[in-house]
């Protein structure tokens, strides 16, 4: 007996020294790890000759880690990032099309138009973990005691203008003690989108800027009239002394923020605190964000079969449904499962349905290498509006030829 158990034992230590072994790297909070703890260890209950190791940095530093690691040729096996594109080009991913091929993956349960924009040269190099769909949160109580309705699908921004103004409360000395509306600066282009504009003039492949025709400017006007001219939202100034904008709709000092899931369950926090989701309200169009980070094979791996396997748990209906479970995720995989696990979380299953339906309306990024630092560079000179010290036009006007300078630098896909 004592012999049985000692070949036993020496069988089991044998398996876990002879496990492949593979990284799996990711940005986020120490809030945000249970999903993909839960899912690593679901994998490997049902995969025990393959051994996951975790890492996770702050997003300040991930991609600076990232960057370093490709450089000594030692990135992770599978990775998540954004702009998948702009890294398939530099060839440090590995293409996933055969692997697909082999395994019949179920791709077509995907976004495909999300979907496409982990594509380069007509090659799928990753998979969207979820869509950064953007909705209108709203605090109940405070809409309850100004007497404004609820927001729904019939808003559009004069309605929301109105609830804005009302929801606004000054003390004596003319202070605002309670904002109608938070803005998220980098939310820019949703505007802009729902005043029939674009950025580009073809998503696909881009040739030239069109952020200086009229309706990109008006836009871009209105934002900065809710933060100069109705003071309806605090400036840049004032939020660097107020907090984020989810702090400021979880503590109550806000009636409404435009942002993602990703913030509920910090709403959550504050028991006391009634919110709703709403549909963004429109100008022209109904529009929102096609778009999210996702995850890729590092095309330097050495174990490819391993990670592929991982892959197809992560990025499957499996994994896409603990994500969903989560809740601070749009499963960019839609199926009964992922609606379920998704719905299933507060405030209600109604409200939740909206992310869907919004998700509908989502316009995807241009698709051109370098979009990020196009997108940063953009985002750091509408400041110069938002703070009153230059005009719209005159902005948008210079940014735009400079964009045209990027589009002919960077190429198209």
């Amino acid at each position: 007996m004592r012999k049985l158990v000692v070949v036993l034992l020496c069988v089991v230590a044998l398996s876990m020294f002879s496990a492949t072994k593979i990284r799996f790297s990711f940005w986020g909070s120490p809030a945000e790890l249970p999903p993909y703890q839960e899912i690593v260890k679901q994998f490997e209950a049902e995969n025990p000759d393959i051994k996951v190791e975790i890492i996770n940095y702050p997003w300040s530093t991930y991609f600076d880690k990232i960057q370093a690691m490709m450089a000594a040729e030692d990135a992770p096996d599978v990775m998540f990032l954004h702009t998948i594109p702009s890294w398939a080009a530099k060839g440090v991913l590995e293409d996933l099309t055969p692997y697909i091929e082999k395994s019949n993956f179920p791709v077509s349960a995907y976004n495909q138009e999300l979907l496409s924009t982990f594509m380069y040269k007509g090659r799928i190099y990753g998979f969207p973990r979820d869509n950064d769909t953007t909705v209108l949160f709203y605090n109940k109580d405070l809409f309850d005691e100004a007497g404004v309705p609820y927001p729904d699908y019939s808003w559009d921004w004069q309605k929301f203008l109105d609830a804005a103004r009302k929801l606004t409360k000054r003390d004596a000395r003319g202070r605002v003690i309670q904002w109608g509306v938070v803005l998220e600066r980098n939310k820019w282009h949703l505007w802009i989108h729902m005043n029939g504009g674009r950025i580009v003039d073809n998503y696909d492949s881009p040739t030239k800027c069109t952020l200086n025709e009229r309706a990109a400017v008006e836009a871009i006007q209105f934002i900065a009239d809710l933060i100069l001219n109705y003071k309806v939202a605090p400036s840049i100034a004032e939020l660097a002394q107020l907090g984020s904008s989810a702090e400021l709709f979880t503590t109550g000092r806000v009636a409404m923020v435009l942002t993602n899931a990703a913030q509920i369950n910090m709403f959550l926090t504050n028991k006391s605190l009634r919110f709703g989701v709403a549909p963004l309200p429109y100008k022209v169009t109904r529009s929102n964000t096609l778009g999210g980070a996702g995850f890729v094979m590092y095309s330097k791996s050495k174990n490819k079969d391993a990670a592929w396997k991982f892959m197809q748990f992560l990025c499957g209906p499996k994994g896409q449904a603990i994500f969903a479970k989560s809740g601070d995720a749009v499963p960019a995989m839609r199926t009964p499962e992922t609606v379920k696990a998704f719905v299933s979380n507060p405030p209600s299953e109604q409200e939740r349905l909206i992310f869907f339906t919004e998700t509908g309306f989502g316009v995807k990024f241009p698709q051109i290498p370098g979009w990020w630092e196009i997108f940063e560079y953009v985002t750091r000179e509408l400041d110069y509006v938002w703070t009153g010290q230059k005009s719209a036009v005159e902005v948008l006007e210079y940014v735009t030829e400079e964009v045209n300078k990027m589009i002919k630098k960077f190429g198209t896909w």
